[in-house]
C-alpha cells in the first residue's frame, strides 16, 4: 500500500506524500520481508511476490534506488536473523529447499472438512467487493490499479488457503485477513463504495468468528490487555527480577514433566510422534529427526529424510514412542517408512502410561530385508484381496490427482481419500489415506491402531491374527474419478521383523481358572451398571465375535453411578458350553465422562481394561463381566457377548 501511494501521479488527489527521509524508511519498510519466512515458511511465496511486485513498480517509476532496496533489504534481513539465531549461511539454501516440500504438500495431507457453505461464500462476497471495487476505479491509472489487484488478490489468496485448506480455528486467519483488507482500503482509496466493502468485510468476519472464538467487546479489550500487560511484565521481570523469571521457567518445566511423566534417560533420546516439550522437560538429551512431528513428514521428501536419520550416526539411543494420529488418518502412515527400522533396530524396555519406551540393539541402524510379493494395479472401490501370510506386509500406493484434481489442490484443496480394510475376524474399518505418504510405503497388515498394538509388533508370536487384513479398498470421498485418476498402483512386500519374548513388558492380565478371591456369599447374577466399551478395539456385536490369540476388553462398571460408589474387583470373564468360568483381573482406568455424567467428580475410577493372551483357548465361549463388592461376587447378566475363539 506504502508503494502504490508513492508510485501513483503527483495529479492523484488523494496521494500521501513521501517522508523526508525517503530510503531509511523503505529499508526499514521492507526489511520484516525476510524475518518472516523465517518464522512460518509458507510466508516465502508471498514476501517473495510483493518484493518482485514492489520492484517492478519502482522501475516503471525509473527509480532504480528504491527498486534495489525493495531486494535487497529483505535478503539482507534474512542473513542478519539467520546468523543471529545461531545458523550458518550455507544451511540457508537447504531450508527453503527443504521448506518448499512442506509449502507443496500441505494442501491434501493437512486438509480438514469445515462448515464451508455457512464461511466461505462469505468470504468470497467480501474478497470479490473488494476487487470489483479496485478494478472499477477508473480515476486510478492502469498500472496502479493492476499492481493494486495483484497486491490484494495474492494477499487474500495466500490468506483464503490458510484459513480453509485446514478448516478449524485456521479460518480466523482469513477472518482476520479480510478485515485487514478492508482497512488498507479504506485507508488507501477512500472510495464512494467504502461502507459497502467494509460492512460485507466485518459480516465476513463476523460469520468465521462466531463459530470458533466468539468476540465479544469484553473479550476484545481483555485481549488487548492480556497481550500487552504480558509484554510489559515481561519486561519489567527481565529488568527488575531475573531470578523470579527462572523460578517460573523452572516451575513450568516441573509441571510439563509431571504431566509427561516421561523419565530421563541415558544417552540421546527421541520421542514419536509429537510431544517433545515431554521430552526436554524430563531433561534429555534431545536427537530430533528432521521432521520433528510426524503427522507432518507428509511427502516422499519429508518421510525419507526421517529414515535416513535413523539410519545415519546421529540416530537416538533411545526412542519414546506413541501411536497419535490426526485427522482420522490409517495410524501407521505416519512416519511409515521409519517403523520398519524402529521395529527391527529397536528394543522395548517399558510399556507406561501410553509410551513405549525403545532402546538401540546395535551401533548403526540398518533396513530390515523386504521381499516384493504382489505389484499390480487396480481401480479406486474396487475390493482388492491381499495375500494370505503371517508376517507383516508393508505397501506402497501410487495414486495420483487428476489434472482438475491438481487444479483444485492449487486454489483450494483435494477431495481426501480413504482406505477400507477388512480384518482376519471380519471387521471392516475406514481410514483417511494421504496419497503423498502412502506412496513411500507403511506397515499395512496387521492394522494397528494404538501404542501396545505397536508393541506387539516386536513379539515372537503373532499377537495381531485377528488384525491382519483380508482386503483393501481405496476410494474417493466424493465417490468420483474426477479429482483423482481411478486407477492407481499397489505393491507389497513382505517384512522380516524381530521376534522377541515382550511378555513381561506387556504385562498381560492372570486368567485365573477360579474366582482369585474369597467371597463371603455364594454368587449371584444381577443387572449391573457399566458397559463393555470395546473388544478388540471393536463395539461389541450381540450377535458374536470372533478372537484369535488376543483379547483386549474395556469399558466401565460400577455398583451405583448415581451414588458413585465403584466395585472393589472387576473381571472379564469367560464362559465355555460345559458352564466353566475363566476370570481375567483387569485394571482401573480413569473414566472422567462417565463422572461428569453422573456428576460425580469424586467418584474413583470407574473405568476397566484388560489385555490377556487366550491363543491356548479354542471353542465357543459367552465373554462377560464380573464385579466384587463387600466380599460378594456378582455376575452382570445383563453384560454378556457371544464370542467364538479360534
Amino acid at each position: 500500500m506504502s508503494v502504490f501511494q508513492l508510485t501513483l501521479p503527483n495529479s492523484y488527489e488523494n496521494k500521501i506524500a513521501a517522508p523526508a527521509h525517503l530510503l531509511p524508511w523503505a529499508i526499514l519498510l521492507f526489511s520484516p520481508l525476510g524475518l518472516l519466512p523465517l518464522i512460518k515458511g509458507s510466508f516465502l511465496p508471498i514476501c517473495v511476490a510483493v518484493e518482485i511486485l514492489c520492484a517492478f513498480m519502482f522501475l516503471y517509476k525509473k527509480d532504480k534506488k528504491l527498486a534495489a532496496i525493495s531486494i535487497l533489504s529483505p535478503s539482507l534481513s534474512l542473513a542478519f536473523f539467520w546468523l543471529i539465531s545461531g545458523q550458518s549461511l550455507y544451511g540457508l539454501p537447504d531450508y527453503f529447499l527443504n521448506i518448499s516440500h512442506v509449502i507443496s504438500g500441505y494442501s491434501e495431507a493437512m486438509s480438514s472438512t469445515g462448515g464451508f457453505y455457512s464461511q466461505i461464500p462469505y468470504y468470497i462476497i467480501a474478497v470479490s467487493s473488494i476487487l470489483l471495487v479496485i478494478g472499477k476505479s477508473k480515476d486510478i491509472p492502469y498500472i496502479s490499479r493492476a499492481f493494486l489487484l495483484l497486491s490484494f488478490s495474492l494477499f487474500l489468496f495466500i490468506s483464503f488457503k490458510h484459513g480453509f485448506v485446514r478448516h478449524d480455528a485456521h479460518a480466523t486467519i482469513a477472518g482476520s485477513a479480510i478485515i485487514i483488507s478492508a482497512i488498507l482500503f479504506a485507508v488507501t482509496l477512500r472510495h464512494k463504495y467504502l461502507f459497502i466493502v467494509f460492512f460485507l468485510s466485518v459480516l465476513s468476519w463476523a460469520y468465521i468468528d462466531k463459530d470458533f472464538i466468539g468476540s465479544s467487546t469484553k473479550s476484545f479489550f481483555e485481549n488487548i490487555k492480556g497481550t500487552y500487560m504480558s509484554a510489559y511484565d515481561g519486561i519489567k521481570a527481565r529488568l527488575f527480577n531475573k531470578e523470579r523469571l527462572y523460578e517460573n521457567f523452572n516451575e513450568r518445566l516441573l509441571e510439563i514433566s509431571q504431566e509427561g511423566a516421561i523419565p530421563r534417560l541415558n544417552g540421546t533420546t527421541d520421542i514419536y510422534s509429537y510431544n517433545q516439550s515431554y521430552l526436554l522437560a524430563a531433561g534429555n538429551l534431545w536427537s530430533p529427526r528432521p521432521v520433528i512431528q510426524s503427522h507432518g513428514a507428509y511427502t516422499p521428501k519429508l518421510a525419507r529424510l526421517n529414515e535416513l536419520h535413523l539410519l545415519s550416526e546421529r540416530a537416538p539411543n533411545n526412542i519414546v514412542f506413541k501411536v497419535e494420529p490426526i485427522d482420522g488418518r490409517l495410524a501407521s502412515l505416519e512416519d511409515g517408512l521409519s517403523w520398519p527400522i524402529l521395529i527391527y533396530n529397536y528394543i522395548p524396555f517399558k510399556l507406561e502410561k501410553d509410551f513405549v519406551y525403545l532402546r538401540k540393539k546395535i551401533s548403526r541402524n540398518v533396513r530390515p530385508a523386504r521381499t516384493e510379493i504382489l505389484n499390480q494395479e487396480h481401480r479406486l472401490e474396487e475390493t482388492s484381496r491381499l495375500p494370505n501370510t503371517e508376517l507383516p506386509l508393508f505397501a506402497e500406493i501410487d495414486i495420483h490427482p487428476t489434472l482438475l484434481g491438481r487444479l483444485l489442490s492449487f486454489l483450494y484443496k483435494p477431495s481426501a481419500l480413504e482406505i477400507s480394510v477388512k480384518l482376519n475376524n471380519g471387521i471392516k474399518k475406514n481410514f483417511r489415506l494421504v496419497a503423498s505418504m502412502a506412496k513411500t510405503g507403511f506397515l499395512l497388515s496387521p492394522l494397528v491402531e494404538n501404542t501396545t498394538e505397536f508393541a506387539y509388533l516386536f513379539s515372537n508370536r503373532n499377537l495381531l491374527l485377528d488384525k491382519n487384513v483380508q482386503s483393501v479398498r481405496v476410494r474417493s470421498s466424493d465417490h468420483t474419478t474426477l479429482l483423482w485418476n481411478s486407477r492407481y498402483r499397489l505393491k507389497l512386500s513382505r517384512l522380516e521383523l524381530a521376534h522377541l519374548d515382550i511378555h513381561k513388558l506387556l504385562k498381560f492380565n492372570t486368567i485365573h481358572p477360579a474366582i482369585p478371591a474369597q467371597t463371603a456369599q455364594p454368587a449371584s447374577s444381577v443387572n449391573c451398571d457399566g458397559v463393555i466399551d470395546w473388544i478388540n478395539g471393536i463395539s461389541p456385536s450381540p450377535k458374536g465375535m470372533r478372537i484369535s490369540s488376543l483379547l483386549n476388553v474395556n469399558g466401565w462398571l460400577s455398583i451405583s453411578s448415581k451414588e458413585g460408589i465403584v466395585p472393589e474387583h472387576i473381571f472379564v470373564t469367560l464362559t465355555d458350553t460345559f458352564g466353566k468360568t475363566l476370570y481375567i483381573e483387569t485394571r482401573r482406568t480413569p473414566r472422567n465422562d462417565v463422572k461428569n455424567h453422573f456428576n460425580q467428580p469424586n467418584m474413583p475410577d470407574v473405568g476397566y481394561e484388560m489385555v490377556a493372551d487366550i491363543s491356548q483357548l479354542k471353542g465357543e465361549y459367552v465373554l462377560g463381566l464380573s464385579r466384587i463388592y463387600k466380599n460378594q461376587i456378582e455376575h452382570c447378566q445383563n453384560l454378556n457377548v457371544p464370542a467364538y475363539i479360534k
